[in-house]
């Protein structure tokens, strides 16, 4: 008898679990199709009744129960994305294709907003600051920090920096290690030209072999990019980091305004030294400060005559009662203001300015970095100078980001959009009630977002406002500066991208291609190669020709290759010096000799 209800009692608990185990299956595949149904991803029918296009969607490799995206960065065609789960992922932001997943620290480390470079992309935790590769991910560097940071860090191109609790920022220098890149690039070398092994039996095999050991000798050529911009290895700093006062704990990781490149020569050759980074951050205390690396030149090339210093520039007070540019030793410090600032800076930035050897800081276009707060100031500061430029007050409480577009500055409130002149500060045309948040611009639109999640779209010129749809099943619409582009994100993961239709009127085998986003500003590998005098120098900046060439109007552009080489066809020698010509002085000579002549004629009218 016992016996028997032991079997009983096992196959009861075997039907129990079995039911159990059902009725999880049943709740969890209910739960996916719940998710699925009430996945956001926009419709291509309501897209195009918008005038957009979906161009992609893509899932994060993350689990949506546990894990959450939590920053997300844009530049230069990639998207960085951080989530709590310690992962940094990279994406083509043009496709939508994970270029590669990254663990940074353990799982459990809380990242910041990630910071990049045209090469590198660097992500800071509390104690922390982690350096990868942006090509594939690769760590080059893992540096600890004394103090714990406030902020997430910057990136420029040869200096990362931190902000700490104790109120101050601090600078590693990211140095090549020059021998460790020769290696490798010697490697990936060796690799591609490994001969392929097979037997060569008669003449139609040898010819079999040298044919396919051709083909894969270009396929390699064609697939793989330069060892050089795969592989990257930097030095270990070491020693004491650059430091100094920030003058109050940072709120918001700093912004790299620019960055200065001081063009140095010498008789025999001419050196591109881009040692000069101007650095903008706001603090707890209600302080605009300005900073950076500057460095004193020497009239030799000699490295060792070159000293980095981390310096202060100026300050801006930017409380209700007013505000002022004041020295850095005599700076009056408001205990009584309590995070004015709610949202980053903003700059306009663009190629770095290539300075003459007798004016490292000239230049003939402001780089102007733009600060809101709560109090509904706006501050317009030209940052070589460390001067407001002027103050803008709009007609309610900046809590997002003011956006940069060419020569219109958007500065969202919680009443509505301001359009503004970025050299004045004149409104362009009246306030856009509703829109509490910029997104992005293209040529002819403005699309923000307001409080009741949705997508407002204005008429740039105008102000108008043109349509509106829904968006509040997305946690995230992406901040977008750079490009065209509108970016959707849910915490889970879940990525799309949408851009204008600009391909009416073509045949329709072209009817699937992806037109080429619209840049608003040159990219940092395009500023790079400016800072390592790849660029013609010197950059001269002015607006038409960089309308032209960007597709819209920006505020900064270059002497190209062809306007150089016109002026080397008309006999005229290119001097990024300003030095003169033998033309220029031929003409002079020609001038002064008909001055002399007119004086002659004057002191002898009549011809004696």
């Amino acid at each position: 008898m016992t016996r028997l209800q032991n079997t009983m009692r096992q196959i009861f608990f075997a039907a129990l679990l079995s039911g159990f185990a059902l009725s999880l299956a049943f709740v969890t595949t209910l739960s996916t199709a719940r998710a699925a149904q009430d996945a956001p991803l926009i419709s291509e029918q309501k897209a195009a009744s918008y005038g957009l296009t979906r161009g992609w969607f893509n899932q994060l490799s993350i689990d949506p129960n546990r894990s959450k995206v939590l920053h997300v960065t844009l530049e230069g065609g990639q998207m960085f994305l951080v989530t709590d789960d310690g992962l940094l992922h990279a994406l083509n932001a043009e496709t939508g294709e994970t270029q590669w997943v990254r663990t940074i620290g353990s799982r459990d480390t809380l990242l910041e907003e990630p910071a990049v470079n045209s090469r590198m992309v660097a992500v800071a935790t509390q104690s922390e600051v982690f350096i990868c590769n942006r090509n594939n991910g690769n760590l080059l560097l893992q540096l600890p920090l004394a103090t714990a940071s406030s902020a997430g860090c910057e990136l420029s191109e040869n200096f990362v920096y931190i902000p700490l609790i104790n109120r101050r920022i601090v600078a590693f220098r990211l140095s090549d290690d020059n021998e460790m890149t020769k290696k490798a690039s010697a490697s990936a070398e060796r690799a591609v030209q490994t001969p392929l092994t097979l037997p060569e039996e008669d003449e139609v095999l040898a010819k079999i072999q040298a044919s396919f050991q051709e083909t894969k000798d270009k396929l390699y050529a064609e697939a793989q990019p330069p060892a050089k911009e795969q592989e990257i290895f930097l030095h270990t700093p070491s020693g004491l980091p650059l430091m100094c006062q920030s003058f109050g704990m940072s709120t918001f990781r700093p912004l790299l305004s620019s960055q200065l490149a001081y063009f140095a020569r010498t008789d025999e050759k001419s050196k591109t030294v881009p040692r000069n980074d101007l650095l903008l951050w706001v603090t707890e205390n209600g302080l605009i400060v300005g900073g950076g690396i500057k460095f004193s030149v020497s009239e030799t090339l000699n490295a060792s005559m070159f000293e980095d210093r981390l310096d202060l520039s100026f300050t801006v007070n930017a409380s209700s009662s007013n505000y002022a540019v004041t020295p850095t030793h005599t700076v009056a410090v408001r205990q009584d203001i309590d995070s004015i600032f709610r949202a980053r800076p903003t700059t306009n930035q663009a190629l770095p300015l290539i300075a003459k050897k007798d004016e490292p800081e000239a230049n003939d276009i402001p780089s102007v970095a733009l600060v809101g707060t709560k109090e509904g100031s706006l501050f317009a500061i030209e940052d070589r100078a460390g001067e407001v430029m002027w103050n803008f007050t709009a007609k309610g409480p900046i809590v997002q980001r003011v956006a940069v577009i060419a020569t219109d500055v958007y500065c969202p409130c919680e009443k509505g959009l301001h359009a503004l002149d970025l050299l004045t500060g004149k409104e362009k045309w009246p306030m856009a009630p509703g829109v509490t948040k910029f997104i992005a611009a293209t040529k002819e639109r403005i699309y923000g977002t307001d409080d009741l999640g949705c997508m407002i779209v204005l008429d740039r010129g105008t102000g108008q406002k043109l349509s509106s749809f829904s968006v509040k099943n997305f946690d995230k619409i992406l901040f977008n500066i750079e490009t065209d582009r509108l970016y959707f994100l849910t915490n889970t993961g879940l990525i799309q991208c949408l851009y204008e239709q600009r391909l009416q009127g073509l045949n329709a085998e072209l009817s699937d291609l992806v037109p080429q986003p619209l840049r608003h500003r040159y990219s940092l590998k395009e500023c790079a190669k400016a800072l390592a005098g790849e660029t013609t120098p010197p950059l001269y900046w002015t607006a038409t020709e960089a309308g032209d060439a960007m597709g819209t109007v920006v505020n900064i552009t270059t002497k190209t290759e062809e306007d150089t080489a016109d002026g080397a066809a008309d006999g005229d020698d290119f001097d990024p010096f300003g030095e003169s010509s033998s033309d220029d002085v031929e003409d002079k000579e020609a001038d002064k000799a008909r001055e002399e002549a007119d004086l002659l004629d004057e002191s002898n009218p009549f011809g004696n």
